[in-house]
């Protein structure tokens, strides 16, 4: 490692006075837990510290601590069903503090910069934070520990190419990834929704092509398929979270990340930024087209997932993106979301074969920390959700069998199940995230095993994902990778990457919105990201992306 790095020891003195200001004005401190209510935080410690008190009385329970980043409407705590019964088979536990995704960039910078590190974090951190944290010490490696103790969890990693992303630059793996997607549950890559029974109404059949899809959002436009006169959005989304690019780019051959187009693209083994393919221009006149025409949401741009979501319970959207179709409606009512239909691959001239952008291993979200004595135990506890006996935990308990409500019920012979979930739950999936298991970040091998086989799904469920296993199962690849940087890579990049990746998506805005004309937006930007180091940055994305596909 060398000498000091001045310029490195000044930066992380400087996060280390940030993080501590923040703290003071935090409302989610070290002693506050996610959402900052006293009342919630008061219910989350009593609950939690009455539970490790009676449970470590006469028995020999390990109890770890444990940050869990998720979504604040989901209550994660020691007493849910998965952990009781893990605390059961494995003697084993944790006292869980919770932050909410926005919260979680503050609550992040204060925990690494004081060193108050919890024993296992169950959170994304992003390839270059894994780096720092790892060459930090911080995070363990886990390489060595999941081949001695996870054999489960390796065994189904070695089946899937994508599962390469995890492995940092140095080849070592530092976080284990909770998810496993596809099998008998549902298909990786994104959501996307047609109006079926608007398609109807207007006298058109789903489309195949992209030439199909723009007529369709046309007749859309052009009618009253709603049939009350209202406005209505033939294709919605929300920048940065429910994209139009499975839509727009995905059938001109653009290679996506899951819902959004990468704007770096993988050619024939080399690297390419968007603003230097011609296709790239294709894409931008396509989406003026939609803006200009109001096929497209003028407020795609500007609007959150609330606003768009609302107009997805007016029924006035045409085709979008979403987690489900009836949670965008917001009621799993089947006269209301099954008007909608899962979208085919669309192809055009430029993209002739149907392709669906989504990956099998999820990334890491599972890391072990400098503070954790027990990574042994800790690895072999998670090693068990990659196990049939494992799985039936994530599926969750049998109705009856355990102190709350609802549950799985069997028929007779135990072919088939189904659950049965109590009133004021918006599916089986919120009932599981807010009462049964950590089944919103940790569901790992159970879309593979024989129990999930015999599910019968719930009908929402079932009336978008049989359809994804019919439409879209048979096209998925690999998305475009989360590459790894070294440190000196890093150090390179970082300015640049924030630098390149701003303007372009602003000046994209520009050029789709109209304020810019595209042939000198496409000039304008490709001269600034070359002022800006773009050939150095393309040069170390063609590093990463070599190392990547070695591993």
């Amino acid at each position: 490692m060398g000498g000091i790095d001045v310029k490195r020891h000044n930066g992380f003195m400087l996060i280390v006075c940030i993080a501590l200001f923040i703290s003071m004005f935090s409302g989610c401190s070290e002693s506050g837990g996610i959402g900052s209510s006293k009342n919630t935080k008061s219910k989350q410690e009593s609950k939690q510290a009455k539970k490790a008190k009676s449970n470590s009385e006469g028995k020999d329970i390990l109890w770890q601590d444990m940050v869990v980043v998720t979504n604040p409407e989901f209550y994660v705590n020691s007493d849910m069903w998965l952990f009781q019964e893990m605390e059961k088979s494995h003697k084993m536990n944790f006292h869980i503090k919770m932050y909410g995704y926005d919260q979680w960039d503050d609550q992040k910078s204060l925990m690494f910069a004081s060193n108050e590190l919890p024993d296992v974090l169950m959170s994304g951190l992003t390839n270059d934070e894994i780096v720092t944290y790892s060459e930090a010490g911080q995070i363990m490696p886990i390489t060595s520990l999941l081949k001695e103790h996870a054999p489960n969890y390796v065994k189904c990693l070695e089946k899937y190419p994508d599962g390469k992303k995890l492995y940092a630059p140095d080849g070592e793996m530092y976080g284990m990834a909770g998810t496993f997607t596809g099998g008998s549950a549902e298909t990786p890559g994104a959501r996307c929704f047609i109006n079926k029974k608007w398609a109807d109404v207007v006298g058109k059949e789903l489309p195949h092509t992209y030439e199909e899809f723009y007529a369709l959002l046309k007749a859309f436009k052009d009618s009253d398929p709603k049939g009350t006169g209202e406005e209505v959005y033939p294709l919605s989304g929300v920048v940065g979270s429910y994209q139009v690019d499975p839509f727009v780019a995905n059938p001109l051959g653009i290679q996506l990340n899951q819902a959004g187009k990468s704007q770096f693209q993988a050619v024939d083994g080399k690297i390419q930024h968007l603003i230097n393919m011609p296709i790239y221009k294709e894409y931008l006149q396509n989406m003026h087209q939609l803006y200009n025409e109001k096929l497209l949401d003028n407020e795609y741009y500007t609007q959150n997932v609330a606003q768009f979501r609302a107009k997805g319970a007016n029924l006035q959207l045409g085709a979008y993106t979403d987690d489900a179709h009836f949670i965008n409606v917001g009621t799993t009512d089947p006269e209301i979301y099954g008007q909608y239909e899962v979208t085919y691959p669309l192809t055009s001239d430029y993209q002739k074969e149907p392709v669906w952008y989504g990956d099998v291993v999820s990334v890491g979200n599972i890391y072990l920390t400098s503070d954790n004595k027990n990574p042994e135990k800790t690895i072999e506890y998670m090693d068990y959700f990659w196990t049939e006996d494992g799985c039936k935990l994530i599926v969750g308990p049998v109705k009856g069998e355990w102190d709350g409500e609802g549950g799985i019920i069997w028929n007779e012979d135990k072919t088939s199940f189904h659950y049965e979930i109590p009133e004021g739950y918006n599916g089986v999936w919120e009932w599981l995230c807010k009462e049964v298991s950590v089944t919103g970040f940790l569901q790992g091998y159970s879309q593979y095993s024989e129990i999930k086989s015999k599910e019968e799904k719930a009908p929402e469920d079932a009336s978008f994902k049989d359809m994804m296993e019919e439409r879209i199962a048979p096209y998925v690849v690999p998305n475009f990778p989360t590459l790894f940087f070294t440190p000196r890579e890093q150090e390179k990049i970082t300015l640049i990457l924030d630098d390149v990746t701003t303007y372009f998506d602003q000046m994209e805005a520009k050029m789709v919105m109209g304020d810019v004309p595209i042939e000198s937006g496409i000039e304008e930007t490709r001269s600034y990201l070359e002022g800006s180091g773009l050939d150095d940055l393309v040069a170390v994305y063609q590093t990463a992306y070599d190392r990547y596909m070695s591993n």
